[in-house]
């Protein structure tokens, strides 16, 4: 965890220091399910993540996802899927890294969209098939 003593909605509220179009930022405060926080994301052109859940949540939406990775498995999953090009190393960010990172993703944004598409039928075949290895195993025994 990066900062326990602190949480999102506490973050939130410090990066929209830095927001010039506030009008058009909303933080959410409300403890949402995880349904919910689904829909929430998938009706977002782009997301820019650091929980890796939120990050999933987006990319099964097909919603184009910068990640921001504290943990390896971030990094992990955008490989799996491809993406790598758009994760950024917590402990190495910086702002004009982040910019430019979100500008590439907002530019090549209908082509991650296609791709996320392609990539989740595959995973979805991925899925079923360790949860039909997993049922059988269970079964056997």
């Amino acid at each position: 965890m990066i900062a326990p003593e602190s949480n999102d909605v506490d973050f939130s509220r410090e990066v929209l220091d830095y927001v010039n179009r506030t009008d058009r930022v909303h933080i959410v405060e409300e403890d949402l399910t995880p349904g919910e926080l689904k829909w929430l994301y998938g009706h977002m052109d782009a997301f820019v993540g650091v929980r890796m859940h939120a990050n999933i949540f987006a990319l099964a939406s097909n919603v184009p996802i910068v990640a921001i990775a504290y943990e390896p498995k971030t990094a992990g999953i955008m490989r799996t899927i491809g993406l790598s090009d758009y994760v950024l190393d917590i402990l190495t960010l910086t702002e004009f890294a982040l910019k430019q990172k979100i500008d590439e993703l907002v530019a090549n944004r209908q082509s991650v969209v296609a791709h996320l598409k392609l990539q989740q039928d595959r995973m979805r075949k991925t899925a079923q098939m360790s949860a039909d290895i997993i049922y059988d195993y269970v079964s056997a025994t």
